[in-house]
């Protein structure tokens, strides 16, 4: 009770960019969508088994048992101004566990199993596709953001292109002349061979 109500005094009082609730704790949930709804962008942090309302009402949610693995970077979000919470009211410390060995690596199943990962994908892919049936990578990570609370690195991935790469079912094309990359879903026969630049 003492963490929501500094929450709304924060919110109140002293109007702060962001707020961030490392917890896994479901009971966040409520408070998460108060500030949601009040215009706040709100990251949430946790483990594996946080339940999927309350990750799915924070802006972007990072599951803490994931922030060794590769590609991560190991970087701690900067909560200058935001509240901390924890279910059991103590300071969070955010510790990066150390790196799987090469046999727990290879023991986790393929993200192109991960049918709600590969859905989300694949319709912001079709979001953004052009009538060639590709889409700017940009866009097409922005589309799955908007989507759910997707963030690359909880999939060991260090931005939504290297996330598309590695679930392996969509083909990238980079653009010599501008830069630019393009992703297709590779089930779309209907798709042009190259996106038209």
């Amino acid at each position: 009770m003492a963490l929501v109500i500094e929450a709304m005094e924060l919110l109140y009082t002293q109007k702060p960019d962001a707020f961030c609730i490392a917890s896994s704790d479901a009971d966040f949930t409520p408070l998460v969508m108060h500030l949601r709804a009040s215009g706040q962008d709100v990251y949430g942090f946790g483990e594996r088994k946080t339940p999927d309302p309350f990750v799915n009402a924070c802006t972007t949610f990072l599951y803490l048992d994931r922030l060794g693995d590769e590609g991560s970077g190991g970087a701690t979000p900067n909560t200058n101004g935001a509240v901390s919470a924890a279910s059991d009211n103590a300071p969070v410390r955010v510790v990066a566990k150390a790196k799987p060995t090469a046999e727990a690596k290879n023991s986790k199943p393929p993200l192109s199993q991960d049918a709600k990962l590969v859905a989300v994908l694949r319709g912001a892919v079709e979001a953004t596709a052009g009538d060639d049936g590709w889409a700017p990578l940009d866009a097409a990570g922005s589309a799955a953001k908007r989507q759910a609370p997707i963030d690359p690195r909880n999939y060991g991935a260090r931005n939504f292109p290297k996330l598309f790469e590695a679930v392996g079912l969509f083909e990238i094309v980079k653009a010599e002349e501008t830069g630019q990359s393009y992703v297709a879903d590779k089930r779309n026969k209907e798709r042009a061979p190259k996106p038209r630049f």
